[in-house]
């Protein structure tokens, strides 16, 4: 089985790509964050003429909306709206695993609890940490992935110094993520694969030339728990959608499976 995840800020106008990702990975299950559309105006055609008969919407038409569009059959699980905020999680149901798909809120541009984006945020972690305890996710055969909006190790910036009054890299938002993972037994099934060197999903668009200041921060995660843990076979961040005209500023992670329903 192949799962395709992205950020893929505003689904509107990435309709080349999304043909492009059908016949370049053809994956099983796409995840998507900041969908940027309401319900009833998500394009559905395209994936449905894709085989992708099993779609899974949770939509917003301004900064978030989540998706879940497969060729697998699942059942929707109840949305979590942390904080009161709707259209920043969906979760599916399969044979042999669950799916949980995650947008973080980003915070702001300022690291103050007296702002209000960063404190919601705060909050946000702080009821996903809550709910991972009362659900047992570390029991759970569940992959964990989507925009989480923070670089939680030094390796996930382009600098740890630099960045730690930054919001993403704060040892406030740093230490919550890591009590989450810690807490639940949480396998980091990226870093699995790609090593622990410096490695980013996410480079601003302000950086004309973002190769050549390469200051990225790997903002997008997947995570295994229970007994999927030892079903994934590779990850990858597919960097190189970041060079494509009229891209996202995050690029898409894709993760191979074995022994699971595809």
């Amino acid at each position: 089985m192949r799962i395709f995840s992205w950020n893929i800020n505003s689904i509107r106008i990435r309709g080349d790509l999304i043909r492009y990702i059908f016949e370049k990975y053809n994956p099983d299950i796409i995840v998507l964050q900041e969908t940027k559309v309401k319900n009833e105006e998500f394009p559905l055609q395209i994936f449905t003429d894709n085989g992708y008969k099993y779609n899974f919407i949770n939509g917003d038409s301004h900064y978030s909306g989540v998706a879940i569009l497969s060729k697998i059959p699942g059942k929707i699980l109840p949305y979590k709206n942390f904080v009161g905020l709707p259209s920043r999680d969906i979760a599916v149901s399969f044979d042999n695993f669950e799916l949980h798909n995650l947008y973080v809120p980003a915070g702001g541009y300022e690291a103050s609890l007296e702002l209000t984006k960063f404190a919601q945020k705060i909050e946000y972690f702080k009821e996903l940490i809550k709910w991972s305890k009362d659900y047992h996710l570390a029991n759970q055969s569940a992959i964990i992935l989507g925009d989480i909006n923070i670089a939680p190790e030094e390796n996930d910036v382009w600098s740890h110094k630099q960045l730690l009054t930054e919001v993403s890299h704060t040892p406030l938002e740093t230490c919550l993520m890591k009590e989450w993972i810690n807490d639940n037994n949480l396998e980091d099934i990226m870093r699995k694969f790609v090593g622990d060197g410096k490695v980013y999903s996410w480079w601003s668009y302000r950086n004309k030339d973002y190769k050549k200041s390469n200051r990225g921060r790997r903002l997008d995660h997947a995570f295994a728990s229970g007994g999927i843990t030892n079903n994934v076979t590779s990850s990858e961040y597919l960097h190189y959608f970041r060079d494509f005209a009229k891209t996202s500023d995050h690029v898409p992670l894709i993760i191979d499976l074995k022994g699971v329903s595809s």
